[in-house]
């Protein structure tokens, strides 16, 4: 995208920019969404990257910055990453033990087993 067409923000039509940002923003929501270990939704995702998409056509100055496409581009990660900062402070404090396997057996007989009163081990369902 050019600087003149940036300067002439007001009728750049938002379909065109969305289309042409597509494939940037579709490859930044999949890769946080798929490397991280958090609970995010692909749609919160995109809805914060368009957010920032948009965000960076308000605020694109050609006069700073070099190429609209640059600037465009740290502002869907910065809006990706405003997005996911709560959930990943959230889960910053929840401390995840990891278990060995006799653990995890242990713990599936816990769930899967159940004891009579006379001490007898029986299925559950």
């Amino acid at each position: 995208m050019g600087r003149a067409l940036v300067k002439t923000v007001k009728v750049y039509d938002r379909e065109a920019l969305m289309a042409e940002f597509a494939p940037l923003i579709k490859v930044s929501v999949e890769r946080i969404h798929d490397t991280s270990r958090l609970p995010l939704d692909r749609e919160d995702l995109l809805a914060a990257a368009l957010t920032g998409l948009f965000e960076a056509l308000k605020s694109y100055d050609p006069t700073i910055d070099r190429s609209f496409r640059s600037f465009a581009e740290r502002s869907i990660h910065k809006a990706i990453l405003d997005e996911i900062r709560p959930t990943a402070d959230f889960f910053q404090h929840v401390q995840i033990q990891p278990i060995g396997p006799a653990e995890a057996v242990r713990h599936h007989e816990k769930l899967t087993y159940g004891y009579d009163w006379k001490g007898h081990k029986y299925k559950m369902h």
